[in-house]
């Protein structure tokens, strides 16, 4: 099997998450990684110290400066963005939900000030009615959605609503590129190649799907499910049978629909484009693969061109887009879907946070990108992970080169508190809510920094 671990050391099979296990087994993994992460504490609050007494640089002075309010405390991307706009000479201000209360982000020196929010999956009201009181009290220049999937639709019911500039998509558009469905009809429509897709709104569409050429299709939701997205099943299956006995089992409606998409051999890629007044001001490209926690730049020319086309072709004023592409033998990028949020690629510009700050604001001369030196990103945690799955004496030497020549996405000497604060608060805090909510889950996503569980975000 071709690996699309872009460090080259584990396969893409071996990198897949694991599956959702029983509620004991989840408490008992759940508990051991509370204390592992609870012993280790004191070692890395020292490293903390240590990091942050060396200091950093400090910001440049902007001749106009803005304050700046990400929605996010817990997202790495969203780090990303508070320490660029910071780096540049703006203020930052973060808003979170009270789960997410001892979120990474709050913790960094870039940081001014951070507030709590209704959650707005359950209070959208009480969530809109807290950003707009946030925007017109810290006089809130610009808005940058950082949400997750799910949140994505209501940041984009939220535009309309504050009284600031908010980098995202509107409802309408919003809605159309998020429903994978839908987004495969928009680029058709502008001539831009996406594999064949299919709605699936009732279990007996699947029972006895078969495709006469003999070609293979991947079953997917329609919009994002934290534990369904992880799944991918191919049809048809070889017996005939226990496709039917499986498609029974399946809670399909035309509520709640999947899509099947024409499977396309080739290699994994991701794209991220941040859209300012019409135009991609910041462009980030990475290998990709089933269950990503690694980035390193790449630059297909023909999958930017893709990505360009779209947005044209779109229309979009501002927005962040991100897409998942296969490029086939011939070359040929297929965009499998779009989401319309910040994608985590965007820990490639740690090493050029000002010029970042400015592409967002509109102040850029060109399109910004990775530089050619910009060193793939990994999340320490995850890596140490991947570790215990080691085989080989070889991988083990890889391992090692890739974590010397790599950076963490969180750590920053001069604002390492972050570091700290995911590894032994904020994942902590998460597990336990997990356990005392019934302890099932799959994964720890360290860069999204989440504890991924059914229901989740």
């Amino acid at each position: 099997m071709t690996s699309t671990y872009p460090f080259d050391t584990f396969s893409a099979g071996e990198l897949a998450p694991p599956d959702l296990p029983s509620r004991r087994r989840g408490l008992a993994r759940g508990a051991a990684a509370v204390m592992f992460l609870g012993a280790t504490a004191p070692i890395t609050a020292a490293l903390s110290s240590l990091a942050s007494a060396l200091g950093s640089s400090p910001p440049v002075s902007s001749t106009d400066p803005c304050t700046v309010l990400i929605n996010t405390t817990r997202m790495t991307k969203g780090l990303v963005l508070a320490r660029a706009f910071h780096a540049a000479g703006h203020r930052v201000v973060l808003a979170d939900t009270a789960r997410h209360r001892l979120g990474a982000g709050r913790f960094s020196r870039a940081v001014s000030a951070s507030f709590v929010v209704p959650d707005p999956q359950v209070d959208f009201e009480g969530y809109a009615s807290a950003m707009a009181r946030i925007v017109e009290r810290e006089r809130v220049d610009l808005f940058v959605p950082v949400n997750s999937p799910a949140g994505a639709q209501l940041d984009a019911r939220l535009k309309p609503r504050l009284p600031c500039r908010v980098l995202h998509l509107g409802p309408a558009d919003n809605a159309a590129v998020d429903d994978k469905f839908a987004f495969a009809r928009i680029a058709r429509r502008a001539g831009l190649t996406v594999p064949r897709t299919l709605l699936v709104d009732h279990p007996r569409v699947l029972a006895d799907f078969r495709d006469d050429t003999g070609g293979q299709w991947v079953l997917k939701p329609a919009v994002y499910d934290p534990i369904g997205r992880q799944d991918k099943v191919r049809l048809p299956f070889g017996d005939p049978a226990r496709q039917r006995r499986w498609a029974s089992t399946l809670s399909i409606d035309p509520q709640h629909p999947w899509v099947l998409q024409q499977f396309v051999e080739g290699t994994e890629f991701c794209a991220h484009a941040t859209v300012v007044n019409g135009e991609i001001w910041v462009y980030a490209c990475a290998r990709s693969s089933p269950y990503q926690l690694n980035y390193a730049s790449v630059d297909p020319p023909r999958v930017r061109a893709w990505v360009e086309s779209f947005v044209e072709a779109l229309g979009a004023t501002d927005a962040q887009l991100c897409f998942d592409f296969i490029v086939d033998a011939e070359g040929t990028p297929w965009a499998l879907e779009c989401n319309p949020r910040l994608h985590s690629a965007i820990t490639l510009f740690q090493d050029q946070p000002a010029r970042l700050a400015d592409a967002y604001l509109g102040r850029s001369s060109a399109c910004l990108t990775p530089t050619p030196s910009t060193a793939p990103t990994y999340w320490l945690a995850m890596e140490l992970e991947r570790l215990a799955r080691v085989r080989e004496p070889r991988q083990i030497a890889r391992w090692a080169r890739h974590l010397w020549t790599g950076r963490d996405a969180v750590f920053q000497r001069g604002d390492p508190w972050p570091f700290f604060a995911l590894h032994h608060l904020q994942i902590p805090s998460l597990l336990l809510r997990n356990a005392r909510r019934g302890g099932r889950w799959t994964h720890v996503d360290w860069c999204i920094g989440k504890v991924v569980e059914p229901q989740g975000d």
